[in-house]
């Protein structure tokens, strides 16, 4: 009688017709493939250790956008072989010191993404952006800020920079996340993101500007008009949410406006990094 070790991963193959009756069913026990193992085990090292994914993950840690993908394997376990004398067990065993990557074999976990798409939406400000729950208390934080009167001095413009920051910080969050979730030319879909305004769709699909078809896509886009329009946007949202009990303005929209267009290490980051990556496809598509 055929027979494998209980601990040898096996499984059940559907060889008949009836997935309800066992006996259509052949047991499977997969066999261990050194050189397999071995091949695997030079892409993990170079996914793991690599100088590519390490910039990568810094990125990713930071929040920053990066044009080189970043590979991740949650659950990775290590098996080693042969102790002290791997090389007793094959020559592929003793170069890699006895080490072996065994993939997770868990079932996906479902997980419901935290990014809202603008579906039928004219803006992301009314929709998405205030749905994110660190902007809704910052925002009602400086409400309440304001509406208490504060002196005009440095204490007061510091805090009320610092709540400005954080608003912007969660807005360019908001459009990273887009870029990277979305397949560029995402806005191109009518039947749902044909409201959005051109310039946000400019801001938040800018990748759709490489694509063959879309030269005029390219062309509004590079001339940089888009980022003051979705600054004002950005402005008036703002001073929506605050009025009531504040007498908020065309000044105070100018100085929200000012706060996002200047902000060098957010903002300001994003769109020249995407600026470069653009430049570089137009030169490449010129002949």
């Amino acid at each position: 009688m055929v027979s494998a070790n209980t601990l040898v991963k096996q499984l059940y193959w559907l060889t008949g017709t009836d997935a309800c009756d066992d006996s259509h069913y052949t047991l499977l026990a997969p066999l261990y493939a050194t050189s397999l193992a071995h091949a695997v085990h030079a892409q993990l090292q170079e996914d793991r250790f690599g100088e590519a994914n390490k910039a990568a993950r810094q990125a990713r840690r930071e929040r920053k956008m990066h044009d080189g993908v970043f590979h991740d394997y949650p659950g990775l376990a290590v098996q080693n072989m042969g102790g002290t004398k791997p090389q007793n067990i094959s020559q592929l065993n003793s170069e890699r010191r006895g080490m072996n990557y065994l993939l997770s074999s868990l079932p996906p976990q479902w997980q419901t993404s935290a990014v809202r798409l603008p579906v039928h939406a004219t803006s992301v400000f009314d929709r998405l952006f205030i749905a994110r729950p660190e902007v809704r208390r910052t925002v009602r934080a400086l409400r309440v800020f304001l509406e208490s009167d504060p002196e005009p001095n440095m204490a007061t413009r510091e805090r009320r920079d610092e709540l400005l920051d954080a608003l912007v910080d969660e807005l360019v969050s908001l459009a990273a996340e887009l870029q990277q979730i979305l397949p560029p030319g995402w806005s191109r879909d009518d039947e749902r993101f044909a409201d959005l305004h051109r310039s946000e769709q400019l801001w938040l699909d800018p990748l759709r500007a490489e694509q063959r078809d879309e030269a005029d896509f390219a062309r509004e886009w590079l001339q940089m008009d888009w980022p003051t329009a979705v600054g004002q946007r950005f402005a008036n949202w703002l001073n929506a949410q605050l009025r009531g009990k504040l007498p908020v303005g065309d000044a105070e929209a100018r100085a929200w406006q000012k706060e996002l267009l200047t902000d060098e290490d957010g903002f300001q980051q994003q769109l020249r990094t995407l600026r470069q990556q653009l430049d570089r496809t137009a030169t490449e598509v010129t002949p």
